[in-house]
């Protein structure tokens, strides 16, 4: 799987359990960047990625209303 797939994946299983309130996914995506709480604000959210042991990962996230 290449890079551009393997984050695309990352993105999907994120968006996937929001709509579908699956908080132990959310949870588990989240966990480095927001520590794991829920949060319920209307943001437009910007993440930074990293490669890790060949997977990628959320390391950094930015959030701006609008």
């Amino acid at each position: 799987m290449s890079d551009n797939d393997q984050i695309e994946a990352l993105y999907r299983e994120m968006y996937k359990a929001m709509v579908e309130k699956d908080t132990a996914t959310l949870n588990r995506v989240h966990a480095a960047v927001f520590g794991g709480g829920r949060h319920t604000w209307r943001l437009q959210l910007y993440f930074s990625l990293v490669k890790e042991d060949g997977k990628w990962r959320f390391t950094t996230a930015r959030a701006s209303t609008y």
